[in-house]
Formats: structure tokens, sequence, C-alpha cells
């Protein structure tokens, strides 16, 4: 008697320990009977809020993960009973699908018992085990892997298709002068030197931006307060030949809001959106710079132009990576990429709003963490 009791004792252990196990698991893990009704969940049904472990007893899985599920178009009843029929008939089951309710990406194995039943000419499960994988965090680096891909795929496309604009004159020229320099006039060698200095000042504007681009996804920046009156005056600067060119008007505030950032990187901000509003903004052009705080701490800043506008098809591909628009001189291309890539990295948004109306303009903004 005493022996038996300790044998009754090892076996309550035993179960004791397995069934901690399995409530330590990440996996939702479920033993179901014949008619696809819960018999034993672990606790990760109580993690997900889905109910308690003693809740959840006796019903099934589609219930329980998608009560209410009315919806026509709902392809998820006639997976589980799909899925249940084979598993019936001794088939091993597995699928991913994503759970609009959970607001997860799962994927779903399910094992027959090897307990089974004959029935007829056919082998059948009498019980099933339900494995429950949370996959949305694999899920997400795979569309980050597929839209860095694509990225790429345009970054070629764009990188070569400027650099060979830029370097074609160069050869061009080059070769021009190679052959008939000594019988060129002063002023055509002149000119056919600066046509080759333009082309080798935009070749490495390009790699610069490129650059940028590249730290702006890799490198590690400490906050800093920002003096944004400097940061402007130095953009403005380094635009002066096409302010002056331009015969441009702009306008700024009296005074910026503190906010966090990193300096070097807000310049080229700064440059992306004012060489584009001085190229865009009408004749000659007129632009507005302006800030304010916003509600939730941050500080909206922004570039406001009054050229021809972008149409609303226009503005939701904006900010897509080497994406050209027909509005374009020299295209967006890089310099819009590296504005979103940066003060998304700062903590901040970026966007555009336009009329589509011409005379009317656009406003591109962008936000950064105020530090008032």
């Amino acid at each position: 008697m005493i022996q038996d009791l300790g044998v009754v004792e090892l076996v309550e252990q035993a179960k004791q320990e397995w069934e901690a196990t399995v409530d330590s698991l990440p996996q939702l893990i479920c033993l179901l009977d014949d008619r696809g009704r819960i018999i034993r969940a672990n606790r990760i049904v109580e993690k997900w809020q889905l109910g308690s472990v003693t809740e959840v007893k006796g019903r099934t899985i589609h219930t329980l993960l998608h009560p209410g599920c009315s919806d026509p178009g709902c392809s998820l009843p006639s997976f589980w009973s799909r899925s249940w029929a084979e598993l019936m008939e001794g088939q091993w089951v597995e699928a991913e699908m994503e759970d609009p309710r959970l607001g997860r990406y799962l994927n779903f194995q399910i094992h027959p018992i090897s307990s089974q039943t004959q029935r007829k000419d056919k082998v059948t499960a009498s019980f099933a085990a339900l494995i429950i994988d949370d996959i949305s965090k694999r899920k997400q680096v795979e569309a980050e892997r597929e839209n860095l891909i694509k990225e790429l795929d345009a970054f070629a496309h764009t990188v070569a298709h400027d650099l060979q604009g830029s370097l074609a004159p160069v050869i061009g020229f080059a070769d021009l002068l190679v052959r008939n320099h000594q019988t060129l006039p002063p002023e055509r060698l002149q000119e056919f030197l600066e046509i080759i200095g333009q082309a080798g000042r935009k070749m490495s504007r390009i790699i610069k931006e490129l650059l940028l681009l590249a730290s702006a996804r890799s490198k590690d920046v400490k906050l800093e307060r920002l003096d944004m009156a400097a940061i402007v005056a130095e953009a403005r600067q380094r635009l002066a030949p096409m302010i002056e060119e331009k015969q441009a008007e702009i306008t700024l505030p009296g005074r910026w809001p503190a906010v966090w950032g990193y300096g070097p990187w807000i310049e080229e901000v700064w440059l992306n959106y004012l060489s584009n509003a001085l190229k865009y903004g009408g004749q000659p052009p007129q632009v507005e710079l302006g800030a304010a705080a916003s509600p939730d701490g941050s500080v909206r800043f922004w570039v406001r132009d009054y050229g021809p506008g972008l149409q609303p098809e226009d503005q939701g591909r904006l900010f897509t990576p080497f994406t050209r628009l027909s509005r374009t001189h020299d295209g967006y291309g890089v310099g819009l990429s590296i504005v979103q890539r940066i003060v998304e990295r700062l903590g901040g948004q970026v966007g555009v709003e336009s009329s589509g109306i011409a005379g009317q303009g656009c406003t591109f903004f962008f936000t950064l963490p105020g530090a008032d």
C-alpha cells in the first residue's frame, strides 16, 4: 500500500511538472477532442486575454479565437472545418494566417494524437494537439526585408540613372577637348570645362546624399538641443547661389521653438525642403518657413511655397524611396528619402500638404521632440 502510494505521488508529481512545463512555453497549446473542443489549454490563453484555463474548456478553437465571426467573406470558419476534416483522417495540418482580433500573425500546427479508432476503411484520430505560435515578429522582419529588397532595386535604378546622366557630358566633352583642344577658341574651352565641372559636382552631390542616407540608417547619434536659427541660416547660405539666381523671397519666423535633434542631419532636411521650394515655388519663388508647438509635445516645422502644388496621388508616393514624380526637374529621388529617414530616426514624422491647385503650392513639414 505504501509502495502504491509512492507511485501515485510520483505520477502526480510528474503530471504537475509536465503541466508546469507546458504552461511555461510561449506557444498556445491545447488538447482537443474529436469535435475540436478544448480539453486542456496552457496559460497562454490568459496571457492572450482569451479567458482563464478553466473558462476555455469545452469551447472550440474557432469560437475562442473568433467569437461572433459572421462576415460572409471570412475564411476562418472554412479553414477550421477543412483542417479538422483532414486532421480526423490522421493528417497533420499546418497553416499561417493573420488574426485580426488578436492583432497577431499566427502559425497553427494541429497534430492527431496516436490514440486512434477504426471507422470503416479509414483510420481516424480521437484527439488532437494544437500548437499556435505567435510569429508576428518574424513576419515583420520578413516584410522589412522585402521592403529593403524593393528599396535597393529602386536605389540601383535611380543611382545608375543619375550618375549615368551626369557622366555622359563629362565623357562627351572630355573626348571633344582631347580631339579639338588646340583649335577651339578660349570661350568654347571655358564653356566645355564649366560643363564638365558642373557634371562632376552633381555626381559628387549624389554620392554625398547616398552616404548621408546610409549614415541615417546605421549611425547612432546623441540628441542635442538645437539652435534652429543657426541651422536654417547655414542651409540658406549653402543655397545662396540658387536664391540669388531665382530672386527668391524667403520669410522667416521671429523665433524658433526649442527642440531635440542632431544638427548636421536637420541642416540636410532644411536644405532639401528649401531647394525643392526654390525649384517649384513659382516665378519668382515665394517661400515661407515656420514652426509651431503641437499638443503632444512635438514641434512642427514647415516650408511653404506657392507653386503648382501636388496632386493627391503624387502626395502619397512623394516620400517613397527613390520615387520620381512627373512634376520634378531633377527629381526628388534620394532627397526626400533622406529627409524621411533622418526625421524618423530622430523620433519625428514628415509629410506634405497640397490642394493641387496652381498658385496654392505645397507645405512640406517635419516634426521633432520639443525641448521646452
